[in-house]
């Protein structure tokens, strides 16, 4: 049986050595990072990516990668995800973190579905609330580079082009850079709030799904069959009437909250996230919930959930490795004011959402659902009444509206 000599033995003591001593000062971490990376990944087919139009960050995090030369995933095993939201439940920082980390080559295998926004917004003249889509901050209009087309789908809102010819050059826009992606090998991830749309009672359920397939490179032109790797991903909110009162402060505030709960002319749609999941999962994709009261509990950040545990990306500790870009949060309200009502009828409407999760407990056992850090989600739907009765959402928007006409009184519609 062959035998190491001494010089070889101390050599191979010496080199380990180097080794620790390298990683624990930092010296050589990327390089051993890329070497790992390069290992723990399979089908290596180096790829030269193309530099993006956006100016890319020179700090330490394009040294991950060994001259921008990246892993190939191959096609039978690439994948699209889809940030749903709904509205109010953190989107805006996913689709910013998201965004930037993927122009900054953080997320491995995986790109943000829009480099290149000219072709989204040339044909745009105003955006929500006026604004002049070029002055948006250049992170805004990639994170927010979906949502023309959210509202051309929906046919609502002033952020999509009006005339059928410059309809037809967004939807190849789109089409174009995702394609160009998916052939360079990459996963895909996008997303909007505004998938929330197909929610809505005048939405045409099916225009707005096979509007987003049409899009997407895995799916054959006419044929929108093709599910299986794509995956939407809904945030469900706890608690939950926190998440009314935010939905209040974007789409109110003022009002004060009672005046707005009374008057909205909404269908108070974001707010029924279990029924977004469900509206995905009946066309035949695949869904995850994220729990933020379990993302909240473990400390966890939400866009860095999604890179780490659904994306799959390289972490440590709930962190994507050698990130120089931490996660930001956008459009973060406090209460105010101008929140009027009482602290028991306040309660009352979260006992109204959180009956309206019941209609949903069959979600949990469905085999193309996954929840992610499932806490007081769970926990809502083991409480479910076995007699629950199911209730049509306008039934639960009613009961709001009486809550915030009757104060404490008992709930009757």
């Amino acid at each position: 049986m062959p035998t190491l000599g001494p010089r070889s033995f101390y050599g191979s003591i010496l080199a380990l050595f180097l080794v620790i001593f390298s990683i624990y000062f930092h010296g050589t971490t990327t390089r051993v990072t890329k070497q790992l990376w390069l290992l723990t990944n399979k089908s290596c087919i180096t790829h030269n990516y193309a530099e993006s139009s956006l100016q890319r960050n020179t700090t330490s995090s394009s040294e991950l990668f060994i001259n921008h030369e990246l892993i190939k995933v191959p096609v039978e095993e690439r994948r699209i995800v889809f940030m749903a939201g709904p509205h109010k439940t953190g989107s805006t920082s996913i689709q910013v973190n998201l965004a930037t980390w993927s122009l900054n080559e953080l997320l491995g295998n995986w790109r943000w579905g829009i480099n290149n926004t000219d072709c989204v917004f040339e044909n745009i003249s105003k955006l929500r609330q006026g604004r002049d889509p070029a002055k948006r901050k250049i992170e805004l209009r990639f994170a927010k580079g979906y949502s023309p087309l959210m509202n051309l789908l929906a046919e609502t809102g002033n952020s999509y082009p009006r005339n059928e010819k410059d309809q037809s050059a967004l939807i190849q826009c789109y089409k174009n850079q995702l394609n160009a992606l998916w052939q360079d090998g990459y996963n895909l991830v996008l997303g909007s709030e505004a998938a929330d749309f197909g929610l809505r009672k005048k939405v045409d359920a099916q225009k707005f799904v096979h509007g987003i397939l049409s899009i997407m490179p895995i799916v054959r032109k006419k044929d929108f069959s093709i599910t299986e790797r794509i995956t939407f991903v809904v945030t469900y909110r706890y608690p939950r009437v926190d998440h009314y009162i935010s939905y209040w402060h974007m789409a109110g505030n003022p009002p004060a909250l009672r005046e707005w709960t009374l008057e909205t002319p909404y269908e108070l749609h974001p707010l029924n996230p279990l029924g977004l999941a469900k509206f995905y999962l009946d066309f035949g994709f695949h869904v995850v919930i994220l729990d933020s009261s379990g993302l909240y509990q473990e400390r966890v950040d939400l866009s860095n959930a999604v890179a780490c545990d659904i994306l799959k990306v390289p972490c440590v500790n709930s962190q994507i490795m050698y990130n120089p870009h931490p996660p930001e949060i956008r459009n973060h309200g406090d209460d105010n004011d101008m929140n009027d009502l009482t602290n028991e009828e306040l309660t009352l409407i979260d006992e109204t959402l959180r009956d309206n999760d019941c209609n949903y407990r069959d979600l949990l056992f469905h085999p193309n659902v996954t929840i992610k850090y499932g806490h007081k989600l769970i926990q809502t739907i083991v409480n479910c009444s076995s007699n629950h009765r199911v209730k049509p959402w306008s039934e639960i928007v009613a009961e709001i509206k009486y809550i915030a006409r009757m104060g404490s009184k008992n709930k009757t519609v």
